[in-house]
């Protein structure tokens, strides 16, 4: 089946402010369905209509749909005042990609896959965070490293983790608006969804 990681991290505990993430996602319907620890929803994708806050020590990780990680509008709301690393890993097509975003701007980009032949886009400059990685696995977990001191898929950051699942209602652009352009999604997401 494979690995599958989707989400956001921010450089900021929210579980005191949940509203405000929801605020700056733009989510004004949501309800708690379920409260748990990271272990349960840090493998998979997760749908439309669901989104997850976990809390470790000074960071949030979001898990949500790919809506929310390709919206560049999102990302600079989030990472105003904030770094914030939007992120994608898909094992089975030997995929990964993340943008890291700092004060509302885009600062680092990158992706690749092997789906049907090898591919990579990668847009600013290596970050001192990504610690002098030797291929896009090390770039990628050692920003997340960066963000919560340990690697994502760490029990270390899984256990303790408190987690809350909602079911959300949110307007999700419609067909012609990502036809017109008016949503903004960068090109390498738009390859990737």
């Amino acid at each position: 089946m494979g690995l599958k990681l989707q989400g956001i991290i921010i450089n900021e505990n929210f579980e005191t402010k949940q509203n405000e993430l929801f605020e700056l996602l733009g989510i004004e319907t949501f309800k708690l369905i379920n409260k748990s620890t990271l272990n349960d929803y840090w493998n998979g994708f997760q749908s439309k209509g669901k989104i997850v806050f976990s809390f470790f020590k000074n960071a949030t990780i979001i898990r949500c749909d790919s809506h929310f990680i390709s919206s560049d509008p999102i990302k600079s709301k989030l990472s105003k005042n904030h770094e914030i690393m939007t992120f994608y890993q898909f094992d089975t097509i030997n995929a990964m990609s993340f943008d890291f975003f700092r004060n509302s701007k885009p600062i680092r980009r990158l992706y690749t896959d092997h789906a049907s032949k090898y591919f990579k886009f990668e847009e600013g400059q290596v970050l001192p965070e990504e610690n002098n990685p030797k291929s896009v696995d090390d770039s990628f977990y050692n920003l997340t490293i960066h963000f919560l001191t340990k690697r994502i898929d760490s029990k270390f950051v899984h256990d303790p983790s408190n987690s809350f699942e909602y079911e959300i209602k949110y307007t999700y652009p419609g067909f012609i608006e990502k036809l017109m352009g008016k949503t903004k999604y960068h090109n390498y997401w738009k390859r990737t969804f």
